[in-house]
């Protein structure tokens, strides 16, 4: 298994416009590592191809072929991959949706449009282990392992 330094994020959605916009914020919080799919499946091929490459998976929530429910059930049921967080990241915000992401072992759950800080957040708070109950009320952070140490800028 690779070092830490070496884990990406994979974006899954099927805009394009979304998937640019997500990697741009990554890229401000210093992931530096990054890959997209379109879809559940891609991403899930991906994902088996080499489980051990990711860190953190952001997924839509509804896409064609395989949706993020979909995709996360998939996930959740593979030895190899159940351990990975996963951030759904939609604009759906029904009651009876989240508490479904919830039981299905949701690292967290972010609403469009959505800003860096929120991102980095949730990420922290995914990366440190924290359940999606929990999280809200967490005080520290897990820092970013590819963060780059810049000074002054932004």
């Amino acid at each position: 298994m690779g070092s830490q330094e070496e884990k990406w994020i994979l974006v899954v959605d099927d805009s394009p416009d979304m998937c640019d916009l997500l990697v741009f914020m990554l890229r401000q919080l210093g992931w530096k590592r990054t890959s997209r799919a379109m879809n559940g499946k891609s991403a899930l091929a991906q994902l088996r191809a080499t489980p051990e490459r990711f860190r953190l998976v952001l997924v839509d929530w509804e896409m064609p072929d395989m949706n993020g429910v979909e995709l996360l059930q998939a996930l959740r049921a593979d030895e190899a991959l159940k351990q990975i967080p996963v951030l759904m990241v939609t604009a759906n915000s029904q009651e009876y949706q989240v508490k479904q992401a919830i039981d299905l072992g949701i690292a967290g759950y972010l609403l469009k449009p959505l800003s860096t800080e929120v991102l980095e957040r949730k990420i922290a708070q995914a990366l440190a282990g924290l359940d999606f109950h929990t999280a809200g009320s967490a005080k520290a952070v897990a820092p970013c392992p590819e963060k780059e140490a810049e000074s002054g800028s932004q």
